[in-house]
């Protein structure tokens, strides 16, 4: 398990390494992720970017919302968001950054959710130290969105009563799907919507499971 030790910090970087050490980044902590535990999460990752010496700004959400509105005001000053939380969060920041039109800025989450479904789904472990290493490293690319109505999502759209998910076939680039109950909700894909940043090796594909 690789540890932040001053050896570490004086060996000579790759470049991709040395270009992430050089960028703005805005962190934003949820203090209630994870049945509060996350505000632990977020200080630890404040202070190995303290000692590195990353540019950075830090806000902590107070209410539902926060963090989008933190985005939206913040997103042009810096380079990379990072999420400090879970999936709510993080879908949170998602809309913060997509309200700046043709964003170009890297979205980074350091995973201090309940489930941290998008961690899992792009292979950003929960070790602090391995997702510390990736958020720093100038690696990314660009991810497919879903948009429902004005908003975006990253992981999943519930609709219905308790959140039910729709069953249905994937979205089609371009495709719209309408469902109407009660309220119409237009479902569509946004190819390549955003850029994030993942693990230099991709995670290994779900096993396959014959029905």
């Amino acid at each position: 398990m690789e540890r932040f030790t001053q050896e570490s910090v004086k060996r000579p970087m790759k470049e991709e390494e040395a270009e992430g050490r050089r960028q703005k980044y805005l962190v934003v902590i949820n203090p209630v992720s994870r049945g509060g535990k996350a505000i632990k999460e977020g200080l630890w990752l404040l202070k190995q970017m303290g000692r590195l010496g990353i540019n950075h700004e830090t806000f902590i959400t107070e209410n539902p919302g926060h963090a989008e509105d933190i985005v939206k005001r913040w997103v042009e000053q810096v380079d990379v968001v990072v999420a400090v939380g879970g999936d709510g969060t993080v879908n949170e920041i998602l809309n913060g950054m997509m309200s700046s039109k043709g964003c170009e800025k890297t979205l980074a989450v350091f995973p201090a959710g309940t489930a941290d479904e998008y961690c899992h789904n792009v292979g950003v472990p929960r070790d602090r130290n391995r997702a510390l290493d990736i958020l720093l490293t100038d690696n990314s690319r660009r991810i497919d969105l879903i948009k429902w109505n004005d908003r975006y999502a990253i992981v999943q759209v519930g609709v219905g009563r308790r959140g039910s998910r729709v069953q249905r076939p994937a979205l089609q680039d371009g495709e719209v799907y309408k469902y109407a109950a009660g309220e119409k909700l237009e479902l569509s894909m946004v190819r390549d919507g955003l850029k994030v940043s993942v693990p230099r090796k991709p995670p290994d594909p779900p096993p396959f499971v014959k029905c």
